[in-house]
């Protein structure tokens, strides 16, 4: 588990650098920090890159406290504030099936969250744990106009991230760091697509805008 916490770290810092070069966002130290600047309306774009993904998942879940804390770990993101909107890059991704909750880890997934926590005014987990290509405009309008929410979580058209074990039993990804470099521009790609389509759209549908 520790080895698979690695690599989902390295790769997590890989996007963040291509985010913050594309996107040209202020890096932020803190999460008291980052938090305060949903007060900004400047259309600058912030970045929070700290030791997130400490979720609270119960006890028993692991079966002692060092597998427990790895577990958890596992749930990284990767939040960016813009005009007071937040979008996260998770690296799990959640989807709702026979009335459960279900969750893949290693596999992305991105959200939108006017807000503390994207369920934060109901559970807005999709249906699948497919990729949502194409659909992001039609999301957000049904989000909007039918639901009258404006958080949601969305499947980027990327595949799971590739690892496997090794004789030892640790996870490792068959070419190393240039499947993590690549596999991170990729993804950075589809996130900044995912917030510029969000920045263009967010808003219109609630407001009567074609």
């Amino acid at each position: 588990m520790k080895s698979l916490n690695t690599i989902i770290g390295n790769l997590k810092e890989l996007t963040i650098h291509q985010l913050a070069e594309h996107l040209n966002c202020e890096k932020i130290d803190t999460e008291e920090d980052f938090i305060k600047k949903k007060q900004e309306k400047d259309n600058k774009c912030y970045i929070w890159g700290g030791n997130n993904g400490k979720i609270s998942i119960p006890s028993e879940c692991a079966d002692t406290l060092k597998e427990y804390l790895e577990k958890v770990r596992l749930y990284m993101y990767i939040p960016l504030m813009i005009n007071g909107n937040k979008y996260e890059l998770n690296f799990m991704r959640f989807f709702i099936e026979d009335n459960r909750i279900h969750c893949i880890l290693s596999c992305p997934q991105f959200d939108r969250c006017i807000g503390t926590y994207v369920n934060e005014n109901g559970i807005c987990y999709p249906h699948t744990p497919d990729s949502e290509k194409g659909q992001l405009k039609n999301i957000i309008s049904v989000t909007e106009t039918h639901f009258g929410m404006n958080n949601y979580c969305y499947n980027p058209n990327i595949e799971n991230i590739k690892f496997q074990k090794n004789d030892k039993g640790n996870y490792i990804v068959e070419d190393g760091n240039e499947y993590l470099k690549s596999y991170a521009e990729r993804l950075a790609n589809e996130f900044i697509d995912f917030v510029k389509i969000n920045e263009e759209y967010s808003g219109k549908y609630s407001e009567g805008a074609e």
